[in-house]
């Protein structure tokens, strides 16, 4: 399972799912935690298998993206552009060809040509797949790569090769 999912997916919607339950937001804890098992039930079921349909493939991604944007709400949005002539339920794909490092090349090319639309201030690349506004900054943690603190508390790791240009772009250095 641990191929299919990534641990830190995992411990991040159970605490979402926490966080719901906590703020006693009961119904949206049910739909959070529907969707949770209805993308775990899929990876079982598709665990074995080495080719899906397409159709299948895109299902697994919807509700990975439908669970990150629970989580983010507004701060996200995702747009799957199928071409309608497609029939995605005989195009055959390896299973989860989508999910694994795909999907990090797939974010990653995405920012890419995000980034190279906005304008180069406030704007900044922290990582493969994190873009920050760098108004929303409040602190930076030194470590090996590093770390800064958002205005919404977040905490986000900056890869070792971000650093050097990271620190530069704030004035760190």
């Amino acid at each position: 399972m641990r191929t299919q999912m990534n641990p830190h997916f995992v411990f991040n919607s159970l605490n979402s799912i926490k966080s719901i339950i906590d703020k006693n937001e009961n119904e949206k804890a049910v739909n959070y935690l529907t969707t949770f098992l209805k993308l775990i039930r899929t990876l079982f079921q598709n665990s074995g298998k080495r080719e899906i349909s397409l159709y299948e493939e895109l299902e697994t991604c919807r509700l990975y993206a439908t669970l990150e944007i629970m989580r983010f709400g507004d701060k996200l949005k995702v747009v799957f552009d199928i071409d309608e002539s497609l029939d995605l339920k005989d195009i055959k794909v390896p299973a989860l060809i989508l999910q694994k490092d795909n999907r990090k090349l797939l974010i990653s090319r995405t920012l890419s040509d995000i980034e190279e639309m906005l304008p180069p201030q406030p704007f900044l690349r922290i990582h493969h797949s994190t873009l920050v506004n760098t108004m929303h900054i409040t602190h930076f943690l030194r470590t090996d790569g590093g770390y800064i603190i958002m205005d919404n508390n977040a905490r986000l790791s900056i890869s070792k090769a971000k650093k050097e240009k990271v620190m530069e772009k704030l004035g760190l250095k």
